[in-house]
């Protein structure tokens, strides 16, 4: 399964601490790399621009995982990821992971 879409966002409220966020991404429906490139936010702040699935994974129909390390919830104790299509297609996402 998948959540897709032009923008979306997902908020966790968490204690105070240092976390990593997993996100886990995998192309299984376009056939070129590069043609879902997605910016990439936590708390606000840009962990990756136009960033592609397909080609992180170095080909289509493979799964790739990004670690965002170091990450402080913000002022509300929260952790909120956004994803931003930047181009044609929808952005993906599969997981989310937080430790």
């Amino acid at each position: 399964t998948a959540r897709s879409g032009k923008t979306f966002n997902y908020t966790f409220a968490v204690t105070p601490g240092l976390y990593t966020v997993q996100l886990k991404f995998a192309e299984l429906w376009l056939t070129k790399l590069g043609e879902r490139p997605m910016d990439i936010t936590i708390n606000g702040r840009l962990v990756r621009k136009s960033w592609d699935p397909a080609s992180a994974a170095g080909r289509t129909g493979m799964a790739t995982d990004l670690r965002i390390n170091n990450i402080t919830p913000d002022k509300e104790g929260r952790i909120v990821i956004g994803i931003r299509a930047t181009g044609a297609k929808d952005a993906i996402l599969q997981a989310i992971g937080i430790e």
